[in-house]
């Protein structure tokens, strides 16, 4: 098939149920209001009205909400939110960073924004300082996304908290069309047709990713093979070059900040027996549970499949 699939708009019951991202309303559990918000970890929270006043210790969550037109109401974010800076400018996240991590931050300063709902990960480790802002009488609402449903789910959450329904929805049908356009393309494809990709992260450490990393979750979903995924090193594995040269990848994807140049890769790690894998960069940021999610989707999707994708 050699005609481009350009992402179209798809009736939004069809995609969801075709994704299997299709979303089960809130029980409100007897609660009253305008809408009520539950975390990953079953907690519910009633709001009268969206909330115009936001401390985000997560750095998802903060990007999700600049993406959907809620940046405004950022009164306090974690430090690692201030990374966003270059790709906001708009959003002056340095004056508002309260220079710690969720893990290191001050419950009393996080108070001191006067937030009317506190956003952070929904991780064991930061149950303490949870319970305390909780104890402060802080509206906490904990999140980890761990997969792109997750990500489509919690974008319809944070629309509801900041009143940015229209923005969030139009979000979620991006990333409900997208999957949809490419789950069509490639489901009929059989395994061995499908582009070994080895992927390589941006640190200059040869470190690759496994099953259970986003980024390959996204080599699936483009419909790739992780030619690392079922090591079991960790999440983060690095293999040595002659393992990779073994794999006799087709396709070699690097972090747009990997220090080697394409020529330096190819040499590398090319199987002299093989065709010469082609080199792509995925931009900065693109393998990250927030909405960029989508963008990674794409640029994946491209990448293995130009004869079936172009979502410019």
């Amino acid at each position: 098939m050699n005609t481009k699939i350009l992402v179209g708009i798809v009736v939004a019951v069809m995609l969801l149920s075709v994704m299997g991202l299709l979303l089960v309303a809130d029980q409100d559990d007897g609660a009253t209001g305008e809408f009520v918000v539950v975390d990953d970890r079953g907690e519910l929270y009633r709001f009268d009205e969206p909330a115009e006043r936001i401390t985000s210790l997560a750095k998802p969550l903060t990007q999700i909400l600049i993406e959907i037109g809620a940046g405004d109401k950022l009164v306090g974010v974690d430090t690692f939110s201030v990374d966003l800076q270059d790709d906001y400018p708009g959003i002056d996240l340095e004056d508002i960073s309260l220079g710690a991590s969720a893990w290191g931050v001050n419950a009393e300063t996080v108070l001191a924004t006067e937030p009317d709902v506190v956003l952070i990960y929904n991780y064991g480790s930061l149950a303490n300082i949870i319970k305390t802002m909780e104890g402060l009488g802080l509206k906490v609402l904990a999140f980890t996304p761990e997969s792109y449903g997750a990500v489509y789910e919690l974008v319809g959450k944070m629309g509801d908290l900041s009143g940015k329904t229209d923005e969030a929805a139009d979000a979620m049908e991006l990333m409900a069309s997208t999957k949809t356009t490419i789950d069509e393309a490639v489901k009929d494809m059989d395994e061995k047709d499908k582009p070994r990709v080895y992927f390589e992260l941006g640190t200059g450490t040869h470190n690759t990713v496994n099953q259970g990393s986003i980024t390959d979750v996204l080599i699936s979903m483009a419909g790739g093979v992780n030619a690392a995924r079922n090591e079991t090193m960790g999440s983060h594995y690095k293999p040595s070059k002659e393992t990779v040269v073994s794999w006799d990848v087709d396709i070699i994807i690097v972090e747009e900040k990997h220090p080697e140049s394409d020529a330096n890769l190819v040499a590398k790690y090319d199987n002299p027996s093989s065709p010469e894998p082609e080199i792509f960069r995925l931009t900065h940021g693109y393998n990250t549970y927030d909405l960029n999610l989508v963008k990674g989707l794409m640029q994946m999707a491209e990448y293995l499949h130009p004869d079936l994708f172009d979502f410019s």
